[in-house]
C-alpha cells in the first residue's frame, strides 16, 4: 500500500480519503495493518470506530470504555487472533485463538482469565480455585495468643489450608474449632502440624482440643485434600 496525492494506492488501485484510512474487517478472516505512517494519516479507522494513533504511528485502543466497540474486533498478532469483545450482553471481552481457529483462553467480563496454557511473568491473583492473595483470618486463643488461617487453594480436585499459630494458649477445657472457608468435599487430612496442639479435622473444619494448661504453643498447620 503506497500513498499518492489523491488517496492510497493498493495493488494499482488508487482510493481517494479525506485524512482517514477506512479498513473493514471481512467476517471470518483476520486483519493485518502495515506501513501506517502518522504524518500521512490523520486517524485509522475500523469498521466505523475511529482508532488513536500515536507518534509512533502504533494504534491505541481503549479497552475500559464499554461504547468504544459496538461489534466484535479481531486483530492478528504473529498468526494468532485474539477478539477483543465489547458488545451487549458481555460475554468474553478478550478471547485467545490458535491457528487453528480454537479458543485456547479468555478474559470475561467479570475479571475471570482462563488459559488451556501459558506462561506467566510476574505475580498471578485470581479467586475461587487459587488465591495466593487469600485474605486471613484470626482466631483468638481463649487464654492469649492467636491463630491466623488462610485457604489459598480452593479448587475441585485440589484445595489446601494453612494455619499459624503465634503463642496460643487455651487453659479452659473448651476446645476451640475453625471452619474452612471452603469446605472438602470428600477427602481431607492434616499434612503438617508443628505447633504441638492436637488437632482433629472434619470436612468443614479444624478442633484445636484444649490443652487445659498455660502452656503456648507456636508453629504451622497444613490441611490438604479434595
Amino acid at each position: 500500500m503506497a500513498g499518492t496525492a489523491g488517496g492510497y494506492n493498493i495493488d494499482n488501485y488508487l482510493i481517494p480519503i479525506d485524512n482517514t484510512l477506512r479498513l473493514y474487517n471481512v467476517a471470518g478472516s483476520n486483519m493485518n495493518v502495515l506501513g501506517v505512517a502518522p504524518d500521512a494519516i490523520g486517524k485509522i479507522e475500523v469498521d466505523g470506530v475511529t482508532l488513536t494513533t500515536n507518534a509512533q504511528g502504533a494504534i491505541t485502543l481503549n479497552l475500559a470504555n464499554a461504547n468504544t466497540w459496538t461489534a466484535t474486533q479481531t486483530f492478528s498478532v504473529n498468526g494468532t487472533a485474539a477478539i477483543f469483545q465489547i458488545t451487549s450482553p458481555k460475554g468474553d471481552i478478550v478471547q485467545f485463538y490458535n491457528n487453528s481457529g480454537t479458543v485456547v483462553g479468555y478474559i470475561n467480563n467479570v475479571g475471570n482469565i482462563s488459559f488451556n496454557f501459558a506462561f506467566f511473568n510476574g505475580s498471578i491473583s485470581t479467586n475461587g480455585s487459587l488465591n495466593v492473595n487469600a485474605t486471613t483470618t484470626t482466631l483468638a486463643g481463649t487464654t492469649a495468643g492467636s491463630i491466623v488461617y488462610s485457604m489459598p487453594f480452593q479448587g475441585s480436585s485440589y484445595k489446601k489450608f494453612i494455619a499459624y499459630a503465634n503463642g496460643y494458649e487455651n487453659d479452659t477445657t473448651t476446645a476451640q474449632s475453625i471452619t474452612f472457608p471452603v469446605a472438602f468435599s470428600s477427602v481431607a487430612g492434616i499434612t503438617y502440624n508443628s505447633t504441638g496442639l492436637t488437632l482433629t479435622n472434619s470436612l468443614t473444619a479444624l478442633t484445636i482440643s484444649a490443652p487445659n494448661s498455660t502452656t503456648t504453643y507456636t508453629g504451622m498447620i497444613i490441611v490438604e485434600g479434595f
